[in-house]
């Protein structure tokens, strides 16, 4: 079991069973390390980094040399995300390496959260797939199915994003549990 200091722990919200990966320490470390710089340019445009944490980290291979990683967030944590999206991955991927980041609400916080309003499952995966593209918007999902009978979900979005698709697919494909394809709408590239 790995040691982890205080200043980062607090960012890691796992039960008191669950260990702490390698992943969730280095994604630990290098929030605690912007929140630290921020500090020391007095930056305002970083406001509530104090509070920002995550409940699990993941780790998905797009291809043999990219991979892209996925954070987990609670749904109470996820409006603090979001305010602070673009600037978080953009400082987190310079930090590992290039690696692209998403941010994802945890399934069984999402699922419980919906369950309890009687949110069907298919639903469940939207609001997963609404969390990978954010700050775009889906303006339209098609399941694509083969001759062979495989199904693929493609979802329009609403502008280009700020990952590239092939990263958003690998990532939407993680969350929704079924092959998933993003493409921009027509006339909206």
């Amino acid at each position: 079991m790995m040691r982890v200091e205080e200043g980062i722990k607090k960012r890691i919200q796992k039960e008191a069973h669950e260990d702490v990966t390698e992943l969730d320490f280095k994604i630990a470390s290098a929030i605690n390390n912007i929140n630290k710089d921020v500090s020391k340019r007095n930056d305002n445009t970083f406001q509530g980094i104090d509070e920002l944490a995550f409940v699990m980290t993941e780790e998905l291979a797009l291809s043999t040399e990219e991979s892209t990683v996925l954070i987990y967030v609670t749904s109470a944590c996820m409006v603090l995300w979001k305010a602070l999206h673009s600037k978080m991955c953009f400082e987190l991927e310079k930090r590992l390496g290039g690696q692209k980041v998403f941010i994802v609400t945890k399934k069984a916080d999402a699922n419980n959260l919906l369950r309890r309003f009687g949110v069907r499952r298919e639903m469940r995966k939207d609001c997963a797939i609404e969390d990978v593209v954010f700050p775009c918007r889906v303006v339209g999902k098609r399941v694509r199915v083969s001759a062979n009978g495989k199904k693929t979900q493609l979802v329009f979005l609403d502008r280009q994003p700020e990952m590239p698709l092939h990263a958003l697919d690998g990532a939407g494909t993680a969350v929704a549990g079924g092959e998933t394809r993003f493409i921009i709408q027509e006339g909206q590239q």
